[in-house]
């Protein structure tokens, strides 16, 4: 049987009270979830399937928003403590009947956690210790470190643990894996004084050197009990959206203001696939201004499209934060960022027909268009076969395929994959437009498809007669040595 988690969500969060109004600290939302919400659905993807949450102040809020966990395809039990003003030990002491196996995950109901913590928290093995707490040696990145809890270790176990201590090595996560056992030593604490912390039950076993730490690396997390913490937490999981794949133009000048969005349509209910809408809106108000074959026409036609190039990035950045990521998802992002696209070359060449009087727009709208919709229709034959709805999948796909091509057409093509993010050349063709070099934006909308078409083509092709050739050499070589046999 696989580790129950527990989650102690029974006090009353009185430092985030300005923040949470008329609601239980748990079911706070931050960046589109409640904290819990978060713990649960991050907890849910790497395996884990059972919770235990235990209740205090305003139990039935928290018990009607999650409900029996089905919502989320886990199981949650819960476990009712009516002295919850008192200190966290008694909650977890609570739980105890309610755990099957012989270990378990304790987590606090107001930590953000990183969802890898939930790969770290399958890695430790308890062997003969009673406890192990996660921890966190990147002491110099913590937020509000004066009210940490502060560890100190010798050889992996823990020798002191406190906010107050003076001397310390790491900073307790709040998480941790514990043997069923630990309940002993909890209830005998509740015997001898009736309140205590999770705290003092560890200081039990750091004396019989049962209490080791582990080490969290470059994950990161916080405790969000102020406001303060709330909001260094809401800017470190938006920052976070950054992804290593984004370009120079979507990095720095694109994401900045679809986080900036992104940040206030997170505390609404809208959807990711309402926010790609609300970006498809922009990308067809940009031909309605476009069609009218003036500089200032032309100018706030590209400027709609540059935004709803921007605002593109909201939908994954929702989807992200409130873990609604899907494969749908992903195709209604794509279909209607092309569609838009193809809607702007119209746009554009008949703008250019109306102020120019000659037919030229229209021969080179058809090419941009026949181009688009070539280099479309290999992205997309890539993207399904992976089992995808994003074109970034057709990046991956195609550099495996060209792995270890050095001709001049796979090189040219790798090389110019930037320059044909959707992000990088609309920025080049507002900065064109306010120079009303509307006629060169076209010109690049045609050509630079054909290109990359022709690029992807002969790439391909290469590659193709590349795999033949080496499964030739091979049954050449194969056939040498069954003859010397």
């Amino acid at each position: 049987m696989g580790r129950s988690i527990v989650i102690i969500a029974a006090g009353a969060g009185s430092r985030i009270e300005s923040l949470r109004g008329d609601l239980p600290k748990p079911l706070v939302r931050l960046c589109g979830l409640s904290l819990i919400e978060r713990s649960i659905k991050s907890a849910k993807r790497k395996g884990f399937d059972h919770f235990v949450i235990v209740v205090g102040y305003q139990a039935d809020q928290i018990k009607s928003h999650l409900g029996n966990g089905k919502a989320f395809g886990v199981s949650i039990d819960y476990v009712h403590n009516d002295m919850w003003q008192k200190k966290n030990g008694l909650s977890l002491l609570q739980a105890k009947d309610a755990i099957a196996g012989d270990e378990f995950v304790l987590l606090m109901s107001d930590h953000v956690l990183d969802q890898a913590f939930f790969e770290k928290i399958r890695q430790v093995d308890l062997q003969d210790d009673q406890l192990v707490l996660l921890t966190d040696a990147k002491i110099n990145q913590i937020f509000d470190i004066e009210d940490a809890t502060k560890v100190q270790t010798h050889d992996g176990y823990i020798t002191n643990i406190g906010k107050e201590i003076e001397s310390f090595s790491c900073i307790d996560t709040g998480v941790f894996v514990i043997a069923k056992s630990f309940f002993d030593i909890l209830a005998s604490k509740f015997q001898e004084n009736g309140d205590f912390s999770l705290s003092e039950g560890v200081f039990e076993l750091v004396a019989n050197k049962k209490a080791r730490v582990f080490d969290i690396g470059d994950l990161w997390w916080q405790d969000v009990d102020t406001p303060e913490t709330f909001r260094h937490a809401e800017k470190t999981l938006l920052r976070k959206q950054i992804k290593p794949t984004d370009v120079f133009v979507s990095r720095y000048l694109n994401r900045p203001i679809s986080l900036f969005f992104s940040r206030y349509l997170l505390r609404t209910s809208i959807t990711p696939n309402q926010a790609t809408y609300i970006s498809m809106l922009s990308g067809l108000i940009s031909p309605l201004f476009l069609i009218q074959g003036t500089y200032w026409g032309f100018l706030t036609g590209v400027f709609f499209y540059h935004m709803a190039s921007v605002l593109d990035g909201c939908d994954g950045e929702i989807a992200r934060l409130t873990m609604k990521e899907s494969v749908g998802g992903e195709w209604v992002d794509t279909i209607i960022d092309n569609l838009t696209h193809l809607f702007f070359v119209g746009g554009l060449s008949y703008g250019l027909y109306k102020s120019t009087q000659a037919v030229w727009p229209f021969a080179f709208g058809l090419l941009a268009s026949v181009s688009i919709i070539g280099v479309l229709w290999i992205m997309f034959r890539y993207i399904h076969k992976q089992g995808r709805g994003t074109l970034l999948a057709f990046d991956k796909g195609f550099e495996e395929d060209v792995q270890g091509q050095k001709d001049f057409w796979t090189k040219a093509a790798l090389l110019l994959k930037p320059l044909v993010r959707r992000a990088t050349y609309v920025f080049i063709f507002l900065i064109l437009a306010v120079f009303g070099q509307a006629k060169l934006v076209l010109v690049i909308m045609s050509i630079a498809p054909f290109i990359a078409l022709i690029l992807i083509l002969k790439s391909l092709k290469g590659a193709v007669t590349g795999a033949k050739d080496h499964a030739q050499d091979k049954c050449h070589s194969e056939s040498k040595l069954v003859a010397g046999d």
